[in-house]
């Protein structure tokens, strides 16, 4: 819970923030309201909650309260105002009760976008920035796949006297949308499908897709890929056929999720739960991909720790070819690519 008495008490004076760990108290210097003691206020403050990453939320926070990078190392001295510094201290409060910061401001960043988010989502991650990455990078490296002629002058999708065709991808387990949209926002000539078993995700998803203006080109469904797969490929669901297929499905144990940092216990368990071993998902989802993939399709996987191996195996043993694992900034194989060069 949070206790905040401004009624009785000056905001530079105290605010006492308690939740079910204990109790955490943030004192302020009555005779300095800087933008500079600000930022030291909230990082020990979320310290003490024993958030790692605490200069970095704080300046986060102080950056959606309009004040930038720049004000605090150019202009730390500048003071702020009581309303500044009680929404400061109402968010860092609520912060420390474990709270992830982007459900508390309602939106977060990925890659060049910047993206609304709730509880009915998972928190986009640095890890499957990577997996973007690695997908934007296989079709330009595949671009004769996706290509009618060789790109244009300077080698890149997208470039060129419109000699790029179409192509489609599937995006499995949405979210926010963060996977899809930075696809679509890359290649003006994708088209996207974004599936979500949630429906609550499906409409942030939307919301996000009707922010960048993409709804000609994002269709959104709220369904179960497993139940979709089952029908004909070519003949009932002609549209359910893909060039690339791209997901970041739950991959946490049981065994994980008995010792998830707090932020987690916030997030829906039904996008991390991965069963027993956090294989679960694809045991199933690599057979039943080839069947949606165009010949020359392209699989990406983002995995949990230790398990691009047994991704791998399960890949070549389905079938798919020029199998590709890539690490993330720890070393650690979080990605996990795939071809289906060779027609089922």
């Amino acid at each position: 819970s949070l206790n905040f008495d401004f009624s009785t008490t000056p905001v530079r004076a105290w605010v006492s923030i308690s939740n079910s760990q204990g109790a955490f108290s943030m004192v302020s210097d009555p005779k300095d309201g800087s933008i500079r003691s600000l930022l030291q206020k909230g990082e020990n403050s979320l310290l003490e909650a024993g958030i790692e990453e605490s200069r970095e939320e704080t300046l986060r926070i102080l950056e959606v309260l309009g004040i930038s990078r720049t004000s605090v190392y150019l202009g730390g001295e500048r003071k702020v105002s009581e309303e500044e510094e009680r929404r400061f201290l109402k968010i860092v409060g609520e912060r420390m009760t474990r709270r992830p910061l982007a459900y508390i401001l309602g939106e977060t960043c990925f890659r060049e976008e910047t993206l609304w988010v709730n509880e009915h989502c998972l928190i986009p991650r640095p890890e499957t920035e990577i997996l973007v990455e690695k997908v934007i990078a296989a079709i330009r490296e595949k671009r004769r796949i996706f290509c009618k002629s060789p790109a244009g002058k300077n080698g890149r999708m997208g470039s060129g006297d419109n000699l790029i065709r179409k192509f489609s991808f599937l995006d499995i387990g949405t979210g926010t949308g963060a996977i899809a949209i930075s696809l679509l926002r890359t290649f003006s000539n994708a088209e996207g499908t974004l599936l979500d078993i949630s429906r609550e995700a499906i409409e942030v998803a939307r919301r996000n897709v009707q922010k960048y203006g993409l709804e000609g080109r994002a269709r959104l469904i709220p369904g179960d890929f497993f139940k979709l797969s089952q029908g004909p490929a070519e003949s009932d669901t002609p549209r359910f056929v893909f060039d690339v297929i791209v997901s970041n499905p739950p991959y946490l144990s049981e065994l994980d999720l008995q010792n998830i940092q707090p932020e987690l216990k916030y997030e829906p368990r039904e996008a991390l739960d991965g069963g027993k071993d956090g294989l679960h998902f694809y045991r199933r989802l690599i057979p039943l991909a080839k069947g949606r993939l165009r010949a020359g399709g392209l699989l990406a996987l983002e995995v949990g720790a230790g398990q691009s191996g047994m991704v791998s195996k399960w890949l070549q043993d389905a079938g798919y070819d020029s199998i590709h694992r890539f690490e993330d900034y720890l070393g650690i194989e979080r990605v996990v690519t795939a071809w289906n060069d060779k027609r089922n």
